[in-house]
């Protein structure tokens, strides 16, 4: 697959996938016989990763981190599993804070609907 097919398919510039090719982030790509750069499945399930790593917070170094613990092979998977486990907290934390900013808002938004009703009732005329 080609970079303008690979960069269509993840919505992401080709210019930062060239940089994550750079960085050592995802592996260096194959070229084809005119040298353009020739993704396999293996390239994109790296650039996926990478991407949902982003998505969740971690930083461009610490994904270099771990991209070259995974190369270093299995006797890295505790230090692996530690900078996710690490991320997941924070993630956590995060999500927190979220959840209570949302009741605060549900909240300020249940005054704004009783006041609209309110304001309702007290503009009805009267069947009397």
């Amino acid at each position: 697959m080609k970079i303008s097919e690979v960069s269509k398919h993840f919505n992401v510039s080709i210019q930062t996938l060239r940089y994550y090719e750079r960085i050592g982030v995802i592996p260096n790509i194959p070229r084809d016989t005119n040298g353009f750069r020739d993704y396999r499945k293996s390239d994109l399930y790296w650039i996926h990763y990478v991407q949902a790593l982003r998505r969740s917070g971690v930083s461009i170094h610490s994904i270099q981190t771990y991209v070259g613990l995974v190369r270093q092979g299995a006797t890295t998977r505790d230090e692996r599993k530690a900078i996710l486990l690490e991320q997941r907290r924070k993630l956590l934390e995060q999500r927190a804070l979220i959840d209570d900013a949302l009741i605060h808002m549900d909240q300020k938004l249940s005054v704004y609907d009783e006041y609209v009703v309110a304001l309702e009732e007290n503009t009805r005329p009267s069947d009397q």
